[in-house]
């Protein structure tokens, strides 16, 4: 949506723009179009962007003449219809389509004298060098840095921006299997429909919360740090697979688990690549199990689960390439991977 408004501001060769000035704007400036009722729903969208935009687009000045003088964001003291009132623009003789170039000539400003006492932000408006080249568009982030227009760019600055988190590294990485992935972001979110959050629930008259239990080991609800991995089901899976990754000296308990891999997820060695793959394959086919118990008659037993995640990082393991060093050989040769995986460290 920014990118069409981008489109207007710059008067782009398009028949749509053509459109939009022509039956739209009537030779008024976007920012000037009032938001009335009953407008198309992708207009109305384009016009209640404004506020959130508007901030961040500035007009660089060339001659001047494509820079509309109120409206436009052009100097840190504009838009200046925010301080200058209609009807004394319309009082002057001066128009609302008045561009810079208008009332700028020999260095200095045409505005009546009057008017910097009553308005008088007009005072530090700057001294411009009008230049024989058009005037142009820039973003300008939330850092204030003036940068070219980009979707990238917009959707960077206008994004919400959340605090870093420790363990982004050991949820999204480049090899991840993606489905693997979001699942741990959720683990890691605690944001599970697990019964230990249900219970808080209205769960309706119909829903005795009493009765639900593990569905696993049947021996109280179920929770992120009981699935993962302290219920007798999910640890023996969880032992049968983290040998793989040499992870063998890690306990089953997740905060333990992840502390650990959260100190290592920045290396980019083999051993610790798959680590992560099989961390993130274990949840996601602890949880599909758990829920696959709950809600219809199919049944894995542990040791089928552990085919199941082993054949699936497998897999991803054999689309990949590797240094060729003894720990990398070492690896390979616990997943049953041919040796044409690896590549000289040359």
């Amino acid at each position: 949506m920014t990118s069409h408004i981008w489109a207007i501001l710059n008067n782009r060769e398009s028949l749509w723009v053509k459109w939009v000035y022509d039956y739209k704007l009537k030779g008024r400036s976007f920012w000037d179009i009032p938001l009335h009722s009953g407008v198309s729903w992708g207009w109305r969208k384009l016009l209640q962007l404004r506020p959130n935009i508007r901030p961040h687009i500035r007009s660089q000045i060339g001659n001047g003449m494509d820079t509309s003088i109120w409206f436009d964001s052009w100097c840190p003291s504009s838009p200046t219809i925010q301080h200058v009132t209609p009807r004394a623009i319309a009082s002057t003789g001066f128009s609302m389509q008045n561009t810079v170039a208008d009332l700028y000539e020999n260095g200095e400003w045409k505005f009546p004298v009057a008017w910097y006492d009553l308005f008088p932000v007009l005072i530090s408006l700057p001294s411009l060098h009008l230049q024989d080249r058009s005037d142009s568009l820039l973003w300008r982030d939330h850092l204030d840095r003036d940068m070219n227009y980009s979707s990238t760019n917009v959707w960077d600055t206008i994004r919400h921006k959340g605090n870093v988190v420790t363990w982004v590294n050991l949820v999204w990485f480049p090899q991840c299997i993606p489905r693997h992935a979001f699942h741990l972001w959720l683990v890691m979110r605690k944001k599970l429909k697990t019964q230990d959050r249900m219970k808080y629930w209205d769960a309706g008259s119909e829903t005795n919360l009493r009765l639900m239990c593990c569905s696993f080991c049947q021996r109280g609800l179920d929770s992120h740090s009981h699935l993962f991995f302290e219920c007798e089901f999910s640890s023996l899976v969880w032992n049968e697979v983290k040998s793989l990754a040499d992870l063998q000296h890690l306990p089953n308990q997740w905060e333990a688990i992840v502390s650990w891999m959260i100190a290592q997820q920045q290396q980019n060695t083999a051993q610790i690549i798959i680590a992560k793959l099989v961390l993130a394959a274990v949840s996601y086919f602890v949880w599909q199990e758990r829920n696959n118990r709950l809600f219809s008659t199919k049944k894995r037993s542990a040791m089928a689960l552990v085919e199941v995640i082993k054949y699936t990082v497998r897999l991803k393991l054999l689309s990949m390439r590797f240094k060729n060093t003894n720990r990398v050989q070492h690896l390979l040769e616990k997943w049953k991977l041919p040796r044409r995986l690896t590549f000289d460290n040359g």
